[in-house]
């Protein structure tokens, strides 16, 4: 084969739903000929020692895909803490879901960059409004109207909810404001505190952070460490398990 043609190098296995047949073709008709897969499969076509890379748009035309910045993920912070989760989690053959709204799904993300999470993570909920709460966490109706912000008690029964619908070992709450802004009366929110809860068979615990802080990103990022430090806490035992829900149950933290 001489050295202007480069070989598709796809497997049924690698690439499922792909209809197309990709044949060895010339750099001149290869984005033609991936165009034909269907929208956003990430397609590697080898041109001897240099991959290269093409998101297929399906009548978006072709995006190549460059990275512009660092997208480091998670802050190497979180890394030692995740590789401990990670170690007590398998210790004990225990799985994991997460519940999570002020958060933003940050720590789902955070326990799936750790490889091997899929030896205890099950799956998360983003729960940022009344409608995922209804759909995946057990909430009523009478649940929304006496709604009047987040609580040590709400928390717990958000992750006792989803832990039991997603029949796992431990499921981690959070509930709180990122701020800047906070809703007003009758609902009582404050911006960078939020409530955290972490469930399992044999009880629960609690605790409340205050960042001090009205910075959304950060408070979104601090809110995230403090989840999986409660997590770890809870593993590792350091942490005693309620049995009966209330507010002497919160421990009140500052990150």
């Amino acid at each position: 084969m001489s050295r202007d043609h480069y070989t598709f190098k796809d497997r049924p296995s690698k690439l499922p739903y792909v209809g197309a047949v990709l044949r060895e073709c010339t750099p001149r008709n290869a984005e033609r000929d991936v165009a034909a897969l269907p929208r956003l499969i990430r397609v590697s076509i080898e041109l001897f020692n240099s991959p290269r890379d093409i998101a297929v748009g399906f009548g978006m035309g072709d995006m190549s895909m460059e990275p512009t910045e660092d997208c480091s993920f998670p802050p190497a912070s979180f890394i030692p803490l995740l590789n401990e989760i990670l170690e007590l989690l398998r210790s004990t053959s225990s799985t994991l879901a997460v519940a999570e709204t002020t958060t933003g799904g940050l720590v789902s993300a955070s326990l799936l960059s750790v490889s091997g999470a899929s030896k205890f993570f099950v799956g998360g909920a983003t729960v940022y409004t009344t409608k995922p709460r209804k759909a995946w966490a057990g909430w009523t109706d009478e649940n929304v109207v006496n709604y009047r912000g987040p609580t040590p008690e709400l928390v717990t029964e958000l992750a006792a909810n989803v832990r039991e619908q997603m029949d796992v070992t431990y499921c981690i709450g959070e509930w709180g404001a990122a701020g800047p802004t906070v809703l007003g009366p009758p609902i009582i929110h404050v911006a960078g505190q939020t409530y955290i809860a972490v469930v399992s068979r044999e009880g629960f615990a609690t605790r409340v952070v205050n960042t001090g802080v009205t910075e959304r990103e950060k408070n979104m990022v601090a809110f995230t460490k403090a989840t999986l430090v409660l997590l770890r806490d809870v593993l590792a035992g350091d942490v005693e398990l309620e049995q009966q829900r209330g507010p002497e149950g919160s421990e009140l933290a500052k990150f």
